[in-house]
């Protein structure tokens, strides 16, 4: 049996449903916030992005995202539960901290080092990362060291004019933030396309998204889980899975939905499904990143788990975001019989 789409169904050149490609990559540091192209996308930032707990529970999240062209004015974002909070709150010290502008990578026998400008004001800061190991310290406010969870993995969206490369190394991380120890993890995260996330990009421009997040798990028997998961419109979506044996597995055909709050912009449970996976979202009761909004696309802490699972977590981190403007489940372009 054939089918034939309508005529106002067919793409334009260049446009291919929002279908991605998905893999593993070696952790190569000298390719890390390598000022080249990937696919004909530009290099546009790096980020360094993570969520951490202490022994007493408190939750803390930790950005930086220094960008192309002179890295850009963004400050270090550090976000905690302190003080009773019971959403996370942007603490005082980032605005201490020094601005991404003028910052200087160098790479030197197998380390890549990314440093403040000399000549910044307020607190410094560094991120070094060699095959296997990073470090990051913001000043004396963080001081957090990362062992490499691989392989590496990288996700490709083609597009005629916007399309993404995403190329993400996950660490398992343990440290001080604010003298506190804290363990957890942090994502060191390069995207390659033309400008900047969020600012001149496909999922909020063309309100493509429902869910993004990347997130991993480390349980008390040492198992681990851990990678990226989207939920979007058309052919828009993936599942990028490794464990701790550094098996991967990936898939575009995933389905999903979200569930939220009363407000009608926080979640209350993602599901993200494919064949043989069956994942679900918990949101942290205090993990709403409050002072980061209004946006369209409102960023939750939290964890994630295969459902059924009964492992016990020992450190965790998911770090991402919902799109409710965009709606909440995917809608999938289907032939007409």
């Amino acid at each position: 049996m054939s089918t034939t789409r309508p005529v106002s169904t067919y793409s334009s050149r260049g446009q291919l449903h929002y279908q991605m490609l998905l893999g593993e990559h070696d952790s190569d540091p000298g390719q890390v916030a390598l000022p080249r192209t990937w696919f004909g996308l530009p290099w546009s930032a790096i980020y360094l992005y993570g969520s951490l707990r202490d022994e007493e529970g408190e939750l803390y999240t930790v950005l930086r995202a220094p960008e192309y062209s002179g890295g850009g004015r963004k400050r270090f974002f550090l976000q905690s539960t302190l003080d009773g909070a019971q959403d996370l709150k942007v603490h005082a010290a980032s605005r201490n901290s020094a601005r991404s502008t003028g910052f200087v990578r160098t790479h030197t026998n197998g380390t890549t080092s990314l440093v403040s400008a000399p000549d910044s004001e307020g607190d410094a800061f560094t991120f070094t990362v060699d095959s296997t190991t990073s470090r990051w310290t913001e000043g004396a406010v963080i001081d957090l060291r990362g062992t490499l969870v691989e392989p590496g993995l990288h996700w490709h969206l083609p597009h005629a004019e916007d399309g993404y490369y995403y190329v993400s190394q996950l660490y398992d991380v343990e440290g001080e933030i604010l003298g506190r120890k804290v363990r957890g993890f942090y994502g060191a995260d390069d995207m390659y396309m033309h400008g900047l996330c969020y600012q001149d990009d496909l999922l909020i421009g063309r309100r493509l998204h429902v869910a993004w997040y990347t997130w991993a798990t480390r349980y008390v028997d040492g198992s681990l889980d851990g990678g990226h998961f989207m939920l979007g419109h058309d052919g828009l979506g993936m599942l990028l899975l490794c464990d701790e044996t550094g098996a991967v597995r990936r898939t575009t055909n995933v389905t999903g939905h979200v569930e939220v709050d009363g407000t009608g912009l926080w979640p209350r449970r993602i599901e993200v499904h494919a064949p043989g996976e069956d994942w679900e979202f918990l949101p942290d009761p205090r993990g709403r990143m409050v002072d980061f909004m209004p946006m369209p696309n409102p960023q939750t802490e939290g964890r994630w788990r295969r459902i059924g699972d009964t492992r016990e977590p020992s450190h965790w981190f998911a770090y991402g975001e919902i799109a409710p403007s965009h709606g909440l489940t995917p809608r999938r372009y289907e032939d007409p019989v």
